[in-house]
């Protein structure tokens, strides 16, 4: 589930810590303790919503994320974005994909 960062600029990176999901969340006391600590690049989710396809490819691309499936519902004409699956102005991933609904405005 992405995070919210208020001081954030789509590019930015950020130090995270995990865990595979294979390793259990907690160790008994005589096994010691293990911690697995990777660096994750980070980046703004742009607003997408009540741009073009297009518009809406290439801004993903700028942020380090990459365009998913592209769903139009209603009637051909000049689509825009009506809805992303990775919420606007969250934080996520560097190569997430995300998908658009696409209809008229």
């Amino acid at each position: 589930m992405p995070i919210t960062l208020p001081d954030c600029q789509p590019g930015d990176t950020f130090s995270a810590y995990s865990r595979p999901l294979w390793a259990p969340l907690v160790r008994e006391a005589s096994e010691g303790a293990a911690v697995n600590l990777s660096s994750i690049s980070l980046t703004l989710v742009p607003n997408l919503t009540g741009k073009s396809p297009t518009e809406a490819a290439t801004e993903l691309r700028a942020a380090g994320l990459e365009l998913g499936v592209i769903r139009e519902v209603g009637p051909s004409g000049t689509m825009i974005v009506l809805e992303q699956s990775t919420l606007p102005l969250t934080v996520a991933p560097r190569g997430t994909r995300v998908n658009l609904l696409v209809g008229l405005p």
